[in-house]
């Protein structure tokens, strides 16, 4: 659905009876060769004015039309309405629908990661659409820029975006990091979704590492302590055949 949005709006008029008005505009979203904003005119189903903002054209399509657009006052007013507030009132309706269509389908995640317990803390989002969105760290519920890290809004495979901003906690005493959180905000989106700096919730790869290396360090004891078992029965069964050497040697002497 997001590969082709296409919303076309129709206005109709009529007057008494006698003749009628419509007023095409179509407005696209991610589709290649096809113009961003097209306004097509008609009066009893024949075409009279057309305008297309991809290729800046504006034109008369009946006699009496072209006429009228000789008057430069009329050509800048038709100009206007098309590439000006007609564009712009058309692209916010599509918006808002793309924004209700993809509320229902995309829910955005926020995740705080760290790679060591010294590294930065990124608070990162991901599955949100549109990309229209900022995200920000602050302290005390009020926004900060020192130590703050801004990166780029990326697209994920799947059409949707991802994008982090990675405070710098090194200078931060850990009682302090209570005050401190990410908001996220997503346009259209009343509520932020708000993560506190908080250790416990933090993805890190230190955690992983702690984790496998608990198991081989319990290998690596396992093995010692057979080792040094091998050792001392090698050493005791050497002392038991030493002794009962000397005990034979002994005996022979007194027989």
């Amino acid at each position: 659905m997001r590969n082709l949005i296409l919303l076309l709006m129709v206005v109709c008029v009529a007057h008494t009876a006698r003749h009628s008005l419509k007023n095409f505009y179509t407005v696209s979203t991610g589709v290649s060769n096809f113009p961003e904003f097209v306004f097509l005119g008609v009066i009893d189903d024949t075409e009279f004015c057309y305008c297309n903002i991809s290729k800046t054209i504006v034109e008369g399509k009946s006699d009496w039309f072209k006429e009228w657009l000789q008057n430069q006052d009329n050509f800048k007013s038709f100009q206007e309405m098309c590439f000006g507030q007609g564009a712009k009132d058309t692209k916010i309706a599509l918006s808002d629908f793309m924004l209700d269509l993809n509320l229902h389908e995309v829910l955005p995640t926020v995740s705080l990661l760290q790679k060591t317990p010294s590294s930065p803390v990124s608070c990162h989002a991901t599955g949100f659409y549109p990309e229209s969105a900022v995200m920000f760290w602050r302290r005390s519920e009020e926004e900060i820029h020192e130590g703050v890290e801004h990166r780029d809004i990326l697209p994920n495979h799947d059409e949707t975006f991802q994008m982090e901003t990675v405070l710098d906690v090194s200078l931060i005493p850990l009682e302090d990091w209570g005050k401190y959180d990410c908001v996220f905000q997503l346009y259209g989106v009343s509520n932020d979704i708000i993560t506190p700096l908080d250790k416990t919730i933090i993805k890190t790869n230190q955690k992983e590492s702690i984790s496998t290396a608990a198991p081989i360090a319990a290998s690596l004891v396992f093995v010692v302590l057979i080792i040094i078992a091998v050792i001392i029965y090698i050493y005791f069964r050497k002392k038991d055949s030493h002794n009962s050497t000397e005990l034979t040697a002994s005996l022979n002497q007194e027989t």
